[in-house]
């Protein structure tokens, strides 16, 4: 039976309590969070030493639900604190752990947890819980296989097991009996850990898809229920700066080309071991990362026990570390193709969950079996140790080659992807109707017997119902949850079903599903979901899973005909059908309730669409579904019934059929919530006795409306028929009268369920259409030859004579014998294909539960260029986009502080190399600082990593790259691999609009006048956008004809209108660059205390950006200006990299004493957005760099606008024409006048012009701020209609 969860879950505390190893209290972690995430309250227990290490690892999201309790063991001499933790377990701690039962019993007293979860290594603590009258089940962190092995040994030691691919030789035999001698040495009083226990249950760190039949073997031979909890793995993937280097340098290797080799943090190869090792990796030619770690008290310098040479050897080809390495950044890297492994558990999950093939290199333990269970399910080769326990570099050399290059890797990778992609959860929540139920449960088996974690989600009437459904098989892969509806007076839990609901409060059910959103938002929350599959009728689940970051994807539970013939009745009311088989009279239209469905047809951010048919039955109308929504639909083969059960009841049913000739009964039904009025039942009934053919009738009644068949059949009718028919006024097993011999026809309402089992079944159709979808359906399979209708007349009546007339063609003439031909030729080319299409299905599914759109973005190597990318990098993350950043290591390990914790998983950095140019050392691979000589030289120096980037893109395979302006060349690698790739301008459309025609358009003038340089200005600005030899061109370059811009159409609308027209470029705006955060920094509070000193709109701003620096003339003007406009101030007077000066030596004599505390000046960084949103600020002195204009605009603060060079005297002018800034004007020699600064503080500051600009710029940031999500939701839907693009191509 299927697991059925109750949501939402009431507050349960749980003690959770580990053995103290790395290796059991990390699955039990994984546990922990798993239970938090469903609103268990959890109390970890462990040694403050192991506590220390646990809280690292736990995210702060669980602040709340995850609390650390101290155990303390008793203090003996020879075992200190920092011993009480395993790195080699020896006896003294398992006394010690044993002499802490007192202590772990207060804490049972003190923190009365509802249940304990405790690690088989420690059965004491069942005993101490039951004390305490506190449930408590064992947690087992290794496998079934592992465990039924064991068990098998000590319980009936002269057994065969019987499942010989898991097996001991001689010598690991030997090491495993001396192992548990040991451990009944250490604790003799201990009871058999594999049974004892008072609750028949254990939780088991494993999966069906992995173990299944071990997990079943446990079952039957120990009388317990397993539970399997998932493997244990990391569920995070964090950047840390300290591994950048190895990271970067495995980013340098081709896909697949690199072996990762642990052997675990309590596990050391001996010396010979070690050689081995070595010199296998090193005859292997393949690259490397090695962890080769010492024992506590042991290390040494890794040099020393390694062969001679054997580093200088390796050179580059490899990198062996005597200290942690990120084990899950390393396996899920793209170029990492094997792992040499010591088979722990943990690392045996980890590997296949990453899709890492494993080259099995077992110590002791439990590992030899673990090694034995991953070669069985092929994703793994063993290291053969001889008979004396040694192992070979010549093997390990070419099991190496086998692996990471030849045709062995490649089938291991298959296999193993295939497992790792099979680790998905899919939840499943169809309308609340039987008729669309049922197909989704047709589907969730599909998906469950392909590998997916199901979880169908219901009303719990509905899954009352349905649980008797799922076979026992399913009771791990799918699992029902409860959905709540909110409580209407109207509508009572027993009409959380359209089953019997009153047709009136139809309505009423779809409102007051739609009104469960809260509930089933935290149903997501909790499950997390890889993917949701969602009914067309509830459009509103994409929205609650897209806030979620979830993909959804609508499944049709009807077919493809109705579907098109529903868009032309909606889209297209005017046009013809095409298909002039299904014709629909006025009256069958009408009862479509095509209405209903206009904005369900083809709402939806992913474009793909499941459909309950097949391409056998409806090919060229899934190809015009295709056509008329430019979807992607995906056939899920029938809705059919797969189990045929026995069902006593149905005994004396099933008897009489028996007794009929074949093809001689028709079985007549017309679903369970359709009901034929009374004229036509009667019509039925007589057509049936005229008919003179055997029958089983299903004769049901609305809920409440329950009549006696006698009375409600004709007179006589039940007496005159006879043997020949049964009527029942109950349940019918359909599936199993279908798939009778007897049974040569189907009187259906043709429902698409009904009409498709019967295909199924090789059962022909005398179709009596209802309403809805099925007269679509009726004429639908007359074309495809294997039914007849019954036509109703123009009052919409049937007739007995048809129906008689019908039922002897079918049942006794030959019309019957062609339909009956035709029917069963289609039913061997449906299941034929059916297993091929729900592949193709899954597939497409599998892609999705990847969740990520992924996005390489490639900014130019300047600070003022990258933040509006790191800005678009968030933006798109939080729309579910998996982000790899790409610059170069100086630049990435300034910006890795700039990410917050929550993007850990979802943007990754990747660092580029640039060649070595003796005048570019490394520390020069960035604008920060760069000498302005070596500008040039740094540009060249980045395309000549054109090689290096294609190497990444290689690796990566993106679905879209996103490039610099000022990087062109990036677009030619991009195609070479058949990446789609599009442009972003950092700058905004004011400025690309003027250079644009300026450049192309030379003599023609710019139709702005407010957007205008001086001659002089504009040679400087032709040489610089002059082209190199063979230099592209930045501005119209591209395959791709969308260009991203860090600009608002509530700034430069105009503007970007005039872009479009000019390049003839689909012009895309993001939204300006601006910081999504203002973090509280201690190093800025004396600062921020004094600005609060300060009254509101009072202080000015001072800043020139990170790169643009005042000359010592400019320095001064701007000094006195200040001094004389006697407002406060916060100035950044900073200096380029190299040429740092004392600030009283550069600023006029005695200003910092005249000013006073009027006015603070720093020559470092300042928190820009802190000091632009406090209430103080009433002015910002900019270089007007386009980030910093966009920043001030954002916060609502107007603009003295003094511009240098580049683009900002364009963006000075566009602020200005906005209505948001005055600009300091420069004199015909290009000098600043203080006069004019002291003027234009005084009026921003203090005088009536800096309250209208203040007004001006509030009202811009209010209407930014509004537009700012629907800019960038608009931009993010271009981006993924460029990665499914991408995809379909891949």
């Amino acid at each position: 039976m299927a697991k059925q969860v109750t949501e939402p879950l009431s507050t349960l505390r749980v003690l959770i309590f580990p053995f103290l190893a790395y290796g059991h209290i990390s699955p039990f972690l994984n546990v922990t969070k798993k239970l938090a995430d469903r609103e268990f309250l959890i109390y970890l227990c462990s040694t403050p030493i192991n506590l220390k290490y646990a809280s690292k690892k736990i995210p702060e999201k669980y602040a709340d639900s995850i609390q650390l309790v101290e155990l303390h063991l008793p203090e003996l001499p020879e075992l200190p604190p920092h011993y009480h933790t395993t790195n080699d377990l020896h006896h003294t701690l398992q006394k010690a752990l044993k002499m802490s039962k007192p202590n772990f019993s207060k804490i049972m007293q003190n923190l009365k947890p509802d249940l304990v979860i405790y690690d088989i290594l420690q059965q004491r603590a069942e005993r101490v819980a039951n004390e305490h009258n506190i449930p408590a089940v064992k947690l087992l962190t290794s496998g079934a296989t592992v465990f039924s092995y064991f068990t098998i040994s000590l319980n009936k030691p002269g057994d065969v097991f019987p499942f010989p691919e898991i097996y001991l030789r001689k010598s690991e035999q030997v090491k495993m009996n001396e192992t548990l001698k040991c451990a009944k040495e250490i604790e003799p009083d201990e009871g058999d850990r594999q049974a004892d226990g008072n609750r028949q249950i254990m939780l088991m760190s494993t999966s069906r898809i992995i173990e299944a039949k071990y997990i079943d073997y446990c079952t039957d031979f120990l009388n317990l229920k397993v539970i399997p909890v998932g493997p244990p793995v990391q569920d995070s993937i964090t950047d840390d700066a300290d591994n950048m280097e190895l990271i970067d340098w495995l980013g340098t290797k081709d896909g697949n080309s690199t072996v990762f080799v642990s052997f675990g943090s309590e596990y050391f190869l001996s010396k010979e071991d070690m050689e081995e090792v070595a010199f296998g990796l090193e005859l292997s030619n393949v690259n490397l990362i090695w962890v080769a770690s010492f024992p506590k008290g042991e290390e040494r310098n890794h040099e020393d026990p390694l062969p001679k040479g054997f580093l200088e050897r390796i050179g580059e080809r490899g990198r062996v570390l005597d200290k942690f390495a990120p084990q899950p950044r390393i396996l899920n890297h793209t170029s990492t193709g094997g792992f040499i492994s010591h088979c722990g558990w943990n690392s045996v999950m980890e590997s296949i969950d990453f899709g890492v093939p494993i080259i099995a290199m077992h110590l002791h333990l439990e590992q030899p079996m673990n090694a034995r269970l991953i070669v069985e399910l092929g994703v793994a080769v063993e290291i053969v140790r001889d008979d004396d326990g040694k192992i070979h570099r010549g093997e390990i050399g070419e099991i190496l080659k086998c692996v990471i290059t030849g045709e062995t890797g490649e089938n291991l990778r298959a296999k193993v992807r295939v497992i790792s992609k099979n680790l998905k959860s899919v939840l499943m929540f169809p309308w609340l109707a039987y008729g669309h139920i049922s197909p989704f449960l047709n589907v969730a088996k599909k998906l469950a017997d392909r590998g997916f974690l199901i979880y169908l989600c219901s009303t719990p009437i509905n899954l009352k119902s349905t649980i008797k459904k799922i076979p026992e098989k399913y009771a791990d892969s799918i699992q029902l949850i409860e959905l709540h509806l909110p409580e209407l007076p109207e509508l009572p839990p027993h009409y959380h079903t359209t089953n019997g609901l009153p047709p009136h409060l139809n309505n009423t059910l779809h409102k007051a599903l739609e009104m469960s959103k809260p509930n089933f938002s935290k149903i997501l929350q909790n499950l997390k979901p890889d993917l949701v599959i969602y009914d067309m009728l509830q459009q509103w689940v994409e929205h609650v899973a897209n806030e979620q970051n979830i993909p959804a994807v609508k499944l049709i539970t009807f077919g493809a005909a109705v579907f098109s013939y529903l868009f032309y009745l909606v889209k297209k009311p005017e046009a013809v059908f095409p298909f002039p088989a299904i014709n629909l009279s006025k009256i069958e239209q009408e009862k479509m309730n095509a209405k209903d469905f206009e904005d369900r047809l083809v709402d939806g951010n992913i474009q793909i669409m499941l459909m309950s048919t097949s391409r056998t039955i409806e090919a060229k109308y899934i190809d015009h579904c295709t056509e008329l929504i430019n979807w992607k639909v995906v056939p899920v083969g029938p809705p059919v019934q797969d189990p045929i059960t026995n069902n006593v009841d149905d005994k004396e049913l099933m008897e009489w059929l028996g007794t009929k000739d074949e093809n001689s009964t028709v079985f007549v039904s017309f679903g369970s919530e359709y009901f034929l009025s009374k004229e036509d039942m009667e019509e039925v009934a007589f057509g049936l006795e005229l008919s003179n053919v055997n029958f089983i009738w299903v004769a049901r009644f609305p809920k409440g409306e329950d009549q006696n068949l006698e009375d409600a059949l004709p007179k006589g009718f039940l007496e005159r028929i006879g043997e020949r028919g049964r009527v029942l006024d109950k349940f019918a097993p359909q599936p199993r009268i279908l798939n009778h011999p007897s049974t040569g026809g189907f009187i259906s309402h043709c429902g698409w369920n009904s009409v498709m089992e019967s295909i199924d079944f090789g059962v022909p159709i005398i179709a009596i259409p209802i309403q809805y979808d099925q007269p679509s359906n009726a004429r639908l399979i007359v074309e495809l030859g294997v039914a007849i209708e019954i036509v109703r007349d123009d009052d919409g009546k049937i007739h007995r004579g048809e129906i008689a007339k019908t039922l002897k063609d079918v049942i006794t003439g030959k019309t019957g014998e062609n339909l009956r031909g035709k029917v069963r030729d289609i039913n061997k080319n449906l299941k034929s294909i059916r297993g091929e299409e729900m592949d193709t299905a899954a597939e497409v599914l599998i892609q999705l539960c990847k969740n990520s759109n992924e996005v390489l973005m490639f900014p130019w190597l300047a600070y003022g260029h990258i933040s509006p990318f790191l800005n678009i990098a968030k933006q798109l993350a939080d729309r579910g986009f998996l982000i790899y950043l790409c610059s170069t290591l100086i630049n990435l390990e300034s910006i890795i502080k700039k990410i917050p914790e929550k993007y850990s998983e979802s943007i990754h950095f990747v660092e580029l190399h640039l060649p070595e140019l003796p005048e570019l050392p490394p520390h020069y691979h960035t604008t920060n600082g760069l000498p302005p000589h070596l500008n040039h030289t740094l540009h060249k120096a980045l395309k000549m990593s054109k090689p290096n980037f294609s190497k990444i893109l290689q690796n990566l395979k993106p679905d879209l790259v996103i490039y610099d302006i000022l990087q062109p060349w990036a677009e030619h690698v991009v195609n070479e691999h058949n990446i789609p790739a599009v442009k972003i301008l950092t700058s905004g459309a004011a400025l690309f609009s003027y250079f644009f025609n300026f450049l192309k358009n030379p003599g023609v003038e710019f139709p702005f006048p407010a957007i205008y340089l001086p001659k002089v200005k504009q040679v400087k600005m032709r040489e610089m956008f002059e082209k190199e030899p063979n230099e592209e061109d930045r501005l119209a370059e591209g395959n791709m004809q969308i260009m991203l811009m860090c600009t608002s159409r509530t700034i430069e609308a105009k503007y970007l209108d005039y872009c479009t027209e000019l390049s003839n470029w689909k012009v895309v705006p993001v939204g300006p660059p601006f910081q999504g955060s203002i973090t509280n920094d201690a190093d800025d509070m004396e600062l921020m205390d004094w600005l609060g000193t300060k009254d509101e709109n009072s202080t000015v701003f001072v800043c020139f950006g990170s790169e643009y620096f005042l000359s010592r003339e400019d320095m001064e003007e701007v000094a006195f200006g200040l001094e004389l406009s006697n407002v406060n101030f916060i100035w950044v007077a900073r200096f380029p990299k190299g040429e740092e000066q004392n600030l009283e030596d550069v600023l006029p004599k005695g200003f910092l004493e005249r000013i006073g505390e009027r006015g603070r000046v720093l020559d470092k960084f300042a928190p820009q957005p802190r000091i632009l949103n406090h209430p103080s600020t009433g002015g910002f002195i900019s270089h007007c760099g386009w980030n910093s204009v966009m920043e001030s605009l954002d916060f609502g603060v107007p603009i003295i606008a003094m511009p240098m060079h580049n683009d900002q005297p364009i963006n000075a002018k566009l602020i200005v024409e906005l209505g948001v800034a005055m600009e300091i004007v420069r004199d015909d020699d290009g000098n600043i006048h203080r006069g004019e600064i002291t003027e234009t503080l005084k009026d921003i500051i203090t005088g009536e012009t800096g309250e209208i600009l203040r007004g001006k710029v509030r009202d811009i940031s209010k209407n930014l701020k509004s537009i700012r999500e629907e800019e960038m939701d608009t931009a993010a839907e271009e981006l993924i209609q460029l990665c499914k693009n991408s995809k379909k191509c891949k």
